[in-house]
């Protein structure tokens, strides 16, 4: 088994020597087809009994009469599919390569030079975790036929409408994020020699306000599209 394959297991339980051999040597690529693999397969699966319904449930919602014929065919082939694979694996790769850059640049402000090939490569290690949530979530969603299983801190809030913000706020708290941000914080420090701490600080601060734009884009959007 190659270093990286057997660092791609250690992440799990051993994740400061991982990211101890990664500020030695950077190595990036390998974990994030691996980590795109599952991404794809999880869409793939989900698309035709969950994603694909739950479009067709908004499309009624939100398209006029006269264009909703037209709207359904367009989501009823192979474009559809292709197009759903790709969307999430450009949104993998964009919020990979932005946490990178945003904190190689913080980093670097603040006199802690990491480098960006060591930051995307601990970003993309530490994201590694989110594999374990999307194994136990496809095939729970596949059961409910539903993309609605939550991971986070929406289990102890059931009364939180889904236009709300709070509840697109909340919705991102998932475990498994929070899981993969400690070892980014983790990674973060060990690469840049940089205050556990204040990592912490650093890493969870800028999630949290990260998560709080979305949740607003979100909650815009749903109203916008007509569920109110």
């Amino acid at each position: 088994m190659s270093k990286d394959m057997k660092n791609i297991i250690r992440i799990f339980y051993e994740p400061v020597e991982v990211f101890n051999d990664i500020k030695e040597k950077p190595a990036w690529f390998i974990a994030l087809i691996v980590l795109a693999v599952f991404s794809l397969i999880g869409t793939a699966v989900l698309i035709p009994g969950v994603i694909r319904p739950e479009v067709m449930k908004y499309l009624k919602r939100a398209v006029p009469p006269e264009s909703l014929e037209q709207a359904i065919v367009a989501i009823s082939g192979i474009r559809f599919y292709i197009m759903t694979l790709l969307r999430t694996l450009i949104g993998l790769l964009f919020i990979i390569v932005i946490q990178a850059g945003f904190f190689s640049i913080v980093l670097s402000i603040i006199g802690k030079e990491a480098g960006f090939k060591k930051l995307l490569s601990i970003t993309v290690y530490s994201y590694l975790v989110t594999i374990a949530g999307i194994i136990l979530k496809t095939p729970l969603s596949l059961i409910k036929q539903s993309a609605e299983i939550h991971t986070s801190l929406l289990l102890f809030l059931p009364f939180l409408k889904q236009e709300t913000f709070f509840y697109n706020f909340f919705a991102q708290i998932d475990f498994f994020n929070i899981w993969a941000f400690i070892l980014l914080s983790i990674g973060i420090s060990v690469v840049s020699e940089f205050d556990r701490k204040k990592s912490y600080i650093l890493v969870f601060v800028t999630w949290l306000l990260f998560a709080a734009g979305l949740a607003t884009l979100a909650t815009i959007g749903l109203k916008m599209g007509g569920l109110k």
